[in-house]
């Protein structure tokens, strides 16, 4: 009886001396970092620390950037024990540098915008022409 309570007791210092693993997602259309963190954040653990976490659990698939995941991209979420020590600064600086990002972006988008509009008016302008060569040239035929 003792060496199975001895047993017992060894194997329990073994379980829990090994922290919970981490577990696996596939993220869906419409998901960000920040709403999958949250949705495994429990405790004293912070979305923060949570994010930091899961960024440094598969950042070979998410290099420097929060915005570089797609549906369908399998994503390893550390235990609750795991995302305890991650250092919630990581995230804050991450997430910074994904809102600066999406700034550039923004004016990206302007300035691109800005010359489609430009190009669309040069097309109308060539289509109008056109218009009037073709009427002018009915014209002579018609005269």
């Amino acid at each position: 009886m003792r060496y199975k309570s001895l047993g017992m007791s060894c194997l329990l210092s073994l379980i829990i001396s090994f922290p919970a693993s981490a577990k696996s997602y596939e993220v869906k259309p419409g998901d960000n970092l920040w709403n999958i963190a949250s949705r495994y954040t429990e405790g004293k653990v912070t979305t923060h620390q949570m994010i930091a976490a899961i960024h440094d659990l598969n950042s070979s698939k998410l290099g420097n950037s929060l915005d570089s995941i797609y549906a369908g991209m399998k994503l390893e979420i550390p235990s609750i024990e795991m995302a305890s020590g991650a250092d919630s600064s990581k995230a804050t600086s991450l997430l910074a540098r994904n809102s600066e990002g999406a700034s550039v972006n923004k004016a990206q988008a302007e300035a691109i915008l800005h010359k489609i509009n430009n190009i669309e008016k040069e097309i109308n302008q060539v289509i109008s022409d056109i218009q009037s060569t073709k009427t002018a040239f009915q014209n002579g035929l018609n005269n």
